[in-house]
């Protein structure tokens, strides 16, 4: 202790001669105290190999930014690629970690936290310069990239990259060009293309058997679910595969009578892919027999969320009959006061779980229905079918070609 009453650390910079256990045990204790000076984390670091168990657990604490600094130039490249896990790191830091040698830093910083640091053209152009392999396509996959930068990452030798910019460089490419990414040797560009190329134009029978007849089931899905397709085509993928039938259910263009007539697919998938087209009516969408299992798992729907900051929308959606609309509305931000008491009052617990986060009162997170067995499931689910019946002679574009078909 010094005369001002200040821990006297030198003593403990200059420890030698102990046992590994004592050490250890000095080391793991010195995490744990706030009044630890900056001198000592450095030392820590400086000492650590990239296997130390410590700074892992360095990752975690609190540090000033001179230790994170002096992280940051540490002269192992594993050590670095710790440091560019931290949370919290300046803008200052992170552009630093973007440039360093070693390009599985730069692929860390990119995947935890490119995405929220801006980046000028420059910037951009000089880190695409000497980029390795995952970098390139973590930048390729960047919002802000310049035309001239997606058409330069075309030339690029690695098919996933030039897949990810082909969408974003096809308004600037003249026929030539476009007719090459869709004879380009790698699949996924050629998907790339044929989205855009087919976001309008129907696609025909001929040209999806020739151009999808070397692509992975998951391109060929993705051509199925987004291009307009042609009549021909559409009716003969109605009668495909049932991977091919639910990915055509999700298609936006589809003609109503398909829809209807995938409405009453012998597979439950297929129809609670149809039961989840945004165009449908409450009335329609509950006329679709899911049979949803109340434990079953799903991600948000994309068009719920979209809607977020319509108060009409949102009242509209958490009284859909269909489980998986509500659960999309309880997920998003800033709903109307009534939207979360409704949806806190949910018969299905994962509504009502969706809303834990927004601190209402316990009572108000129990539905009358349906309680939590503890597992995250809950009892009966309302499914399409058996809450919203159509009004009289409400039945009209899906729904009365539905009722033809029944």
């Amino acid at each position: 202790m010094t005369g001002n009453g200040v821990a006297d650390w030198t003593p403990v910079l200059e420890l030698t001669g102990t046992t590994a256990e004592l050490r250890d045990a000095w080391r793991k204790g010195v995490l744990r105290n706030p009044a630890a000076p900056p001198e000592l984390f450095k030392r820590l670091i400086e000492e650590c190999e990239p296997a130390d168990p410590l700074l892992r657990d360095l990752t975690y604490v609190m540090l000033p930014e001179a230790v994170v600094d002096a992280w940051i130039a540490h002269p192992v490249a594993a050590v670095r690629a710790l440091a560019a896990q931290r949370h919290g790191l300046t803008d200052a830091q992170r552009r630093r970690l973007l440039y360093d040698t070693s390009a599985r830093v730069q692929y860390i910083v990119l995947c935890l936290g490119g995405s929220d640091l801006a980046l000028d053209e420059a910037e951009l152009d000089s880190l695409l310069a000497g980029a390795g392999p995952l970098v390139r396509a973590e930048l390729a996959a960047r919002e802000g990239l310049s035309a001239r930068q997606v058409v330069r990452l075309l030339d690029d030798p690695l098919g996933s990259v030039r897949a990810l910019v082909a969408v974003r460089a096809w308004p600037h490419l003249d026929e030539a060009a476009r007719a090459a990414l869709l004879a380009d040797r790698h699949s996924g560009v050629r998907a790339a293309a044929m989205l855009v190329r087919y976001a309008d134009d129907p696609l025909s029978a001929g040209e999806f058997v020739a151009l999808t007849a070397e692509f992975e089931d998951a391109d060929r899905q993705r051509i199925v679910e987004r291009c307009a397709l042609g009549r021909e085509l559409a009716e003969e993928l109605a009668r495909g595969e049932v991977r091919v039938r639910r990915a055509l259910a999700g298609n936006p263009r589809l003609d109503p009578d398909l829809v209807a007539l995938l409405a009453l697919d012998e597979d439950r998938s297929v129809r609670l892919a149809v039961s989840l087209r945004p165009e449908l009516t409450e009335e329609e969408r509950a006329r679709i027999s899911v049979g949803l299992d109340p434990s079953e798992h799903h991600k948000a729907l994309p068009w719920v969320l979209e809607r977020q900051g319509d108060a009409a929308e949102m009242r509209r959606r958490a009284a859909s009959a269909h489980v998986l609309v509500r659960r999309s509305v309880a997920r998003v931000r800033d709903l109307p006061p009534d939207v979360v008491e409704v949806l806190a009052r949910d018969e299905d617990f994962a509504v009502r779980r969706a809303l834990s986060d927004r601190r209402l009162p316990e009572a108000a997170l129990v539905g009358p229905v349906g309680q939590s067995d503890g597992a995250g499931r809950s009892g009966p689910s309302r499914g399409p079918g058996d809450r919203v019946a159509a009004p009289a002679g409400a039945a009209g574009g899906v729904t009365a070609v539905i009722a033809l078909l029944a």
